[in-house]
């Protein structure tokens, strides 16, 4: 590059574009202190969480065995609702089945249909009954109707189960005159007549099982049918309704109290498991916050030296040719520095003397070696080429000096620590000199 060229190519403006993923790139060659960050803040987190949660022994120990004893209790009261809950269920459906398929529960109770009929003892035999024996006998046969085998037998005949049965029936003993009064509520007054004959016909038939009492004749008479009042059928539906409400009522209850019930906030038990698990997640968390810290105060101080973050910062710029790239880890390696003076000799080729100096705001020491690895390979081929060490030509007047003894300049510089103004700085001297700049190696 001449001073012409230096011109042609250099940026006027003051603002640099930097890309971030060449930023992450350069932070990311450090990647040894990031991790070592990483290892420290992880370690650090680590341990100041075990000792943490071993502090708190005798707490957490005692705050889990609270803990488990409000869960037991909380299990239990669910295990209660839940059961409660189930009985009502069942029982507010039998309820409602009983409602819906009971005959007692389907009749007006304001035109409520009825047979009605009289039962009369008569003694027969030789021995006569007295009123009381009359009496218990007229009691025997109301138990065994309500309690006994009739009412199944009657409600076997009707197709009903004997406790609905026993609500159509309303029977009343006399004390005196050994009489027996028969009421037998229907849907209609045939339904009605129809119980009232089959239960007669079961009693008639079973007078044996009474015999101890002595002998006597059961006489039935006053037969009829009506349609009544029955204020003791419409208490029985009142009382039925009012249960199923309470039922339902007592049942919304449960389920309310027992979607508020709160089950008690976990606790963890002290352990060194978990002591330890602990430990290492937040061991993990500081280690990716170290990691993150670390690069981010690499990349903060990569853009305060203003380093370079790539080659093609630099070459893209003014048009250099890149003559080897070693920023990427790899050696100076015999091949490489070959290839490199191929090309040195291929853009010398016109010029008489090929004295090429090595400038760059490296370290001396880093130019002195690539001069002298140069020197060496070079030496015994006829190209002509040799190296010197330029060290600081930006403050070294006798550097800035030699620049003219020589034919051609190779700056070296380093990707994450060089200063990008530096170097076009450094550039800029080079043009100002006359000496040809033949291009760039990155370390």
């Amino acid at each position: 590059m001449t001073q012409k060229d230096y011109y042609d190519f250099r940026e006027e403006g003051t603002t640099r574009q930097v890309s971030l993923e060449k930023l992450l790139r350069c932070a990311l060659r450090k990647w040894k202190l990031i991790v070592l960050a990483g290892i420290i803040l992880g370690a650090f987190f680590g341990t100041y969480k075990i000792f943490s949660i071993h502090s708190k022994k005798d707490e957490m120990i005692k705050s889990y065995e609270t803990y488990k004893n409000n869960l037991e209790m909380y299990n239990t009261n669910i295990s209660d609702y839940n059961k409660s809950i189930a009985e009502m269920q069942s029982g507010i459906s039998n309820r409602l089945e009983y409602m819906q398929t009971a005959p007692a529960m389907q009749i007006d109770p304001y035109n409520c249909p009825i047979a009605t009929a009289q039962i009369r003892v008569v003694p027969s035999g030789e021995d006569n009954l007295s009123s009381s024996e009359m009496y218990s006998l007229l009691y025997s046969i109301y138990d065994d109707i309500y309690y006994g085998d009739t009412s199944m037998i009657v409600a076997e005949r009707q197709n009903m189960n004997s406790a609905n049965l026993n609500e159509l029936l309303y029977l009343r003993i006399y004390a005196q005159g050994g009489n027996m009064t028969v009421v037998v509520r229907g849907v209609d007054e045939a339904h009605a007549e129809s119980i009232r004959d089959d239960l007669l016909d079961v009693v008639m038939s079973r007078k044996n099982l009474f015999s101890n009492f002595g002998s006597f004749d059961i006489e039935v008479y006053g037969k009829g049918t009506q349609t009544v009042v029955e204020p003791n059928l419409k208490t029985l539906q009142e009382t039925n309704t009012d249960s199923l409400t309470k039922m339902q009522t007592s049942l919304r209850t449960s389920q309310n109290q027992l979607s508020q019930l709160v089950k008690p906030a976990s606790v963890p038990q002290y352990s060194k498991k978990f002591m330890l698990k602990n430990g290492i997640k937040l061991g993990i968390v500081g280690f990716a916050g170290g990691a993150c810290l670390m690069a981010i105060a690499l990349i903060c101080l990569v853009l305060y030296r203003g380093a370079i973050l790539s080659t093609d910062e630099i070459d893209g710029e003014f048009g250099l040719r890149t003559l080897a790239d070693y920023s990427d880890g790899k050696s100076e390696d015999e091949a490489g520095l070959d290839y490199m003076l191929a090309r040195l000799e291929s853009c010398t080729a016109s010029m008489a003397d090929k004295k090429i100096g090595i400038a760059g705001t490296i370290s001396g020491k880093k130019l002195s070696a690539l001069a002298e690895k140069l020197n060496k390979q070079s030496s015994g081929s006829k190209n002509g080429l040799s190296f010197a060490a330029l060290n600081n030509i930006a403050k070294d007047a006798e550097s800035y000096r030699k620049l003219r003894e020589l034919n051609g300049v190779i700056i070296a510089e380093e990707v994450g620590r060089s200063s990008y103004n530096d170097i076009r700085n450094e550039i800029g001297l080079i043009a100002d000199s006359g000496a040809e700049l033949l291009g760039t190696v990155y370390y």
